[in-house]
């Protein structure tokens, strides 16, 4: 991980279900404060996060910017927001 510097973007695409396994959310944290901006696109409903295995709410706590993404068309909403937003915090 020591290609990740302070102008590192990550953007994490899909659904936050940890499958029943350690989700290892206690790498998030130091990375996160690492980070220019981190995000989610997860393809499922919003409503459907934290239910069942979806780890969602806890990863969220580390993103800028966590959206659902399940078509083309929300992936191009998302990528519109997420870019002002990571271009905001770079400015």
């Amino acid at each position: 991980m020591n290609a990740i510097t302070p102008q590192t973007t990550v953007i994490v695409l899909g659904d936050a279900r940890s499958n029943n396994l350690d989700p290892r959310a206690d790498i998030l944290p130091p990375r996160q404060r690492a980070l220019e901006a981190a995000g989610v696109l997860n393809p499922k409903a919003a409503m459907a996060w934290g239910l069942g295995d979806s780890e969602m709410p806890r990863y969220a706590t580390f993103c800028s910017v966590v959206r659902q993404c399940a078509t083309a068309k929300q992936l191009e909403r998302a990528v519109s927001i997420s870019w002002r937003l990571i271009s905001r915090a770079a400015h």
